[in-house]
């Protein structure tokens, strides 16, 4: 009937598209083929290798373009993810000197994003790795570029050494990206999938601002990740004497009502990171532990005063089995 007519004549064969590739994965919207893209990321997905390499063909030259259009970027990510293992190599090659430029664009740090997501070798990234390492306390503070940094970092945790000399630069830069609303993120990346020496570099730093840090909206979630991943990570049992030390600074040399717990307890931000210490208090040296909870018990008639206070003294019961 009408919809067998409808659907004969809606096919269109490869070779009928093959040409027109560039055309349908840059058409805008209003066009009569705005769909044109996933009739093409869809080839890529479904096709045979021979298919998707002749595809490939005809983005020959204009990869980054294509990389930094709202919708053809999305073709060349289903390239990368498809192609044969060999071909993705001719999507790097045009990439390669102009990275940067993808990487601060809106559509093209998807495509970095995703290269680095599929390439098996980490010398298949080295020409990211290189076009970044003089460039990383911009990227990591770039809404885009805080993304690739981070996805790098993922890729390269088990091989830390084709980043080094990007890792290298974070610990430096802790206290400015800690509190920066996108390099907080490659901080935190950094505690959860960096090397060991990262994460003690990074914990030193933390203990000479703790109290300032604490109390910033955008940093205090870094202290938070800090102390789960001391906590629980994957090298918390090589970091407890680092642990230690976070937990002697925050209780200072009296636990008095100067010490940075008492300063934080009550602080909307800060609060959160007592709470942290309280939650993440469970394998600390014994006595600390003591001195955590003898130092909030001492504040007890604060802490009952206001409701952040009262989460502390719910959660010391929790944890401790009682709040005095």
């Amino acid at each position: 009937g009408r919809a067998a007519w409808q659907h004969k004549k809606c096919k269109i064969s490869f070779e009928e598209v093959l040409p027109r590739i560039l055309e349908a994965v840059q058409e805008e919207e209003g066009s009569l083929c705005v769909f044109g893209h996933k009739v093409i990321e869809e080839l890529f997905q479904s096709g045979s290798d021979q298919q998707r390499l002749a595809l490939l063909e005809q983005m020959k030259g204009e990869m980054v373009a294509l990389s930094n259009h709202r919708n053809a970027c999305r073709v060349v990510q289903a390239a990368i993810e498809f192609l044969p293992e060999e071909a993705p190599g001719k999507v790097a090659g045009e990439l390669r000197p102009r990275v940067l430029e993808c990487i601060e664009n809106m559509h093209g740090n998807h495509v970095i994003q995703q290269y680095v997501k599929f390439m098996k070798q980490p010398e298949d990234l080295s020409f990211i790795i290189a076009a970044i390492e003089n460039q990383v306390e911009f990227l990591s503070t770039h809404m885009y570029g805080c993304r690739v940094i981070q996805r790098l970092v993922e890729k390269c945790e088990k091989c830390p050494l084709e980043l080094e000399k990007v890792l290298d630069q974070v610990p430096p830069l802790f206290a400015k990206l800690a509190q920066d609303r996108h390099g907080n993120y490659v901080v935190q990346c950094v505690l959860v999938k960096g090397r060991l020496e990262d994460k003690q570099r990074i914990i030193s730093a933390l203990k000479t601002r703790l109290v300032d840090l604490s109390k910033n909206k955008i940093s205090s979630n870094v202290i938070e990740t800090c102390l789960k991943e001391l906590a629980e990570g994957d090298h918390a049992a090589l970091l407890q004497e680092d642990r230690r030390g976070l937990v002697r600074a925050m209780l200072g040399d009296r636990c008095d009502e100067s010490s940075p717990l008492r300063q934080l307890m009550l602080d909307k931000f800060g609060n959160y990171i007592v709470q942290s210490f309280i939650k993440h208090s469970g394998g600390i040296d014994a006595a600390d532990r003591e001195l955590l909870r003898q130092g909030l018990a001492q504040a007890d008639g604060q802490l009952r005063e206001s409701p952040a206070g009262r989460n502390i003294i719910s959660l010391m019961e929790k944890e401790f089995g009682t709040s005095q």
